[in-house]
């Protein structure tokens, strides 16, 4: 690009402003232009030589223009030309006579037309224009330029051309891509629900997944439309999809195993982990216990977590999956550039990814957590060892003991917290003391204690079992400790409950049978209440009603209408 040293002026009847002008006289620099450059600045320009049309690709920055014939005379003006823009005086070949041509483009600041008051008709007097003797403006150039127009734009249009096309094509097949991912996500939730409901068995999980990418293969409205989608994903899909599930793991299963539901399940050999009845297991060490292997046993927080697969029973009942989905990219050309730049990141650490760049295809990956809503059956699990030390835990013993004070600022803004103050109001002047606070010593109700009643008794027997003992006395514990915080226990009703199967008034002595047992062994083992009282509902006050199991019959009803058999402890009291 050559710099001109000499004075330029812009001379308009009554002003002259003076530039700082660069001109751009080869291919090579009338190709560069402002491409990729810093902003122009107030007071200079860019002369573009032989060139009636501009494009502002790759510029970050508006620009303003003024088309100038070859003795300098100012033709049109354009304000503000926008980055990715393009602009042409379209009068080159008609309104200006020959002896003009060709025509130039002064590249300037935006704003810079206002600021100056540049217009139509208005002169540029540099020694790149021609001049007559009789303009008298400056002495005959040094050099003169060739009337017939090179090109140079056409030239820029056929590089820049084929890269504003590639870059549309990019935009348009992003746009497809981000609209797979979200239809994909949405196929591997409907997997991953399929599988809390299907004891995470794999088969289910693919199929569910197939179905929920019917969308993207075309959807339908009608049973044949769908099907013929569900048929191009499968095919599609056919060596280039992976459903990795990855909790539970085989180590969950070595931990949680309950033979009992192996046998009911039939399952081969295949181990179960349980789901029923979580919300009890996970409050009885009893049961935990006997489930899993017999190593030693940890107790975080009131959860067993074993050390084989570092999970508590409730960690075990999650879902998780990983599917890693192979799209083909729809954009000619593009998926070519696609392939190749993905090639150039893989660092080849997934076989399977690895081979669907090889064969043209994007990896799409998803990842998924559920909990689970039936008991996972043993399927194709990966390994993954429980709490480091190749899965044998170590004690980290007791956190730090700290006696700094907390910080003052703890939000991002650094508000500091301020010092708690007197409320007021409360009928006395100065701070609250113990005698001017006033202590709430009224009745209050204490929440419900519900306990299953299959846990308590065996099926339509009244007799306590030994886990509904440990049960009550889990129960009688906790009230003890919360008496010697100061609650005093002053009315408890225990209310028993029955399921619909059976005559009603066996069910209402059932009801009252049960509730009288629970009732007498908190009276006989030391609940810090002696009004205790109990009652019978039998089927009266049911949790499910009966139609909703129909038609179901045998354990499978017994199973159906398991939370309506219960007993309800109901508590008043008041804190001293």
């Amino acid at each position: 690009m050559k710099t001109s040293s000499d004075e330029v002026y812009l001379r308009a009847p009554g002003r002259i402003h003076r530039l700082s002008l660069k001109v751009a006289d080869t291919f090579g620099s009338r190709f560069r232009g402002l491409m990729l450059s810093p902003a122009l600045i107030p007071g200079t320009g860019l002369l573009l030589k032989q060139c009636a049309s501009v494009h502002t690709a790759f510029m970050r920055y508006p620009i303003d223009l003024a088309y100038v014939n070859d003795r300098g005379l100012v033709l049109k003006c354009v304000a503000s030309l926008a980055p990715w823009r393009a602009s042409a005086y379209k009068g080159a070949l008609t309104r200006v006579p020959a002896a003009a041509r060709p025509i130039h483009t002064l590249e300037m600041a935006a704003g810079e037309l206002a600021r100056i008051g540049i217009e139509p008709g208005d002169r540029i007097v540099h020694e790149a224009f021609k001049t007559d003797a009789a303009d008298g403006d400056v002495p005959a150039p040094r050099f003169t330029v060739p009337d017939k127009q090179r090109g140079a734009a056409m030239l820029e249009f056929a590089v820049v051309g084929p890269l504003l096309t590639l870059l549309g094509l990019a935009s348009v097949q992003y746009g497809l891509l981000f609209n797979a991912k979200n239809l994909i996500n949405h196929a591997s939730f409907m997997a991953a629900r399929a599988g809390s409901t299907g004891n995470a068995k794999l088969d289910t999980i693919e199929q569910a997944y197939l179905r929920g990418l019917i969308p993207l293969y075309g959807g339908g409205r009608t049973v044949q439309e769908t099907g013929e989608s569900l048929a191009k994903a499968t095919a599609d899909m056919a060596g280039n999809v992976q459903i990795e599930l990855l909790n539970p793991t085989r180590e969950s299963f070595d931990d949680w195993n309950d033979p009992r539901l192996q046998a009911l399940f039939k399952t081969g050999g295949k181990r179960v982990i349980p789901h029923r009845h979580l919300a009890h297991n996970l409050n009885d060490r009893g049961v935990l216990e006997n489930l899993g292997n017999s190593r030693e046993l940890r107790d975080v927080q009131g959860s067993l977590v074993k050390p084989s697969s570092g999970q508590s029973l409730e960690d075990a009942n999650i879902i998780k999956l990983r599917i890693t989905h192979g799209y083909e990219p729809k954009v000619p050309l593009v998926g070519r550039v696609y392939a190749i730049f993905l090639k150039w990141l893989d660092v080849k650490d997934n076989a399977f990814e690895t081979r669907l760049i090889e064969s043209g295809r994007v990896p799409v990956v998803s990842h998924v957590t559920l909990q689970m809503q039936t008991d996972p059956i043993e399927t194709t699990q990966v390994s993954i060892p429980g709490m480091g030390n190749g899965g044998q835990p170590v004690d980290p013993g007791d956190p730090p003991i700290t006696t700094a004070e907390p910080p003052r600022c703890q939000t991002i803004g650094c508000s500091e917290i301020p010092d708690p103050t007197d409320p007021g109001g409360g009928g006395s002047s100065g701070p609250c003391t113990e005698g001017t606070c006033p202590v709430c010593t009224g009745t209050l109700p204490l929440p419900d204690v519900e306990l299953d009643t299959d846990v308590l008794f065996n099926f339509n027997e009244s007799t306590l079992q030994p886990e509904g003992r440990a049960a009550l006395d889990r129960l009688i514990q906790s009230a003890k400790d919360r008496a010697a915080a100061g609650e005093v226990f002053s009315n408890v009703k225990v209310i028993g409950h029955t399921d619909q199967i059976g005559e009603a008034g066996v069910n209402q002595q059932l009801s009252v049978a049960r509730a009288k047992a629970v009732s007498d062994y908190l009276r006989s083992h030391g609940f810090p209440s002696q009004a205790i009282t109990h009652e019978g509902r039998g089927a009266n006050e049911p949790v499910v009603p009966l139609s909703a199991c129909s038609p179901k019959t045998g354990q499978a009803l017994i199973d159906c209408l398991q939370p309506n058999r219960r007993v309800v402890i109901q508590m008043t009291g008041s804190q001293t």
